[in-house]
């Protein structure tokens, strides 16, 4: 998959959306000000500059490292815990599903 999805795809950028509010609402709980639509301008500028490579977590996979989408959206699901009121459950089945990804053979 290449970073040109999120543009190309409606559905994947759909889900992207959907794991950047649930990220949002727990940086907001710390006091970080970023707006959906920052994030969304940002990650469809990112998306059509680098159309055509491959992702970094999946390059990440194929080379067997840890992956930063695993790292990160744990982080997040532990600060929803721990915050208590929040809820990010794509965020934590995306990481769950990558780690599953990282975890089988080629």
């Amino acid at each position: 998959m290449d970073n040109g999805v999120f543009y190309r795809n409606e559905s994947t950028l759909e889900i992207g959306k959907s794991v950047t509010d649930e990220c949002l609402s727990v940086a907001r709980h710390y006091g970080i000000q970023l707006t959906h639509d920052d994030v969304l301008q940002n990650v469809l500028a990112i998306s059509r500059s680098s159309d055509g490579q491959n992702i970094s977590t999946y390059q990440d996979i194929l080379n067997k490292r840890q992956t930063e989408i695993e790292s990160f959206n744990f982080a997040v699901a532990a600060a929803a815990t721990q915050i208590g009121n929040v809820s990010v459950p794509l965020t934590s089945l995306l990481g769950q599903l990558v780690k599953i990804k990282s975890e089988l053979p080629k």
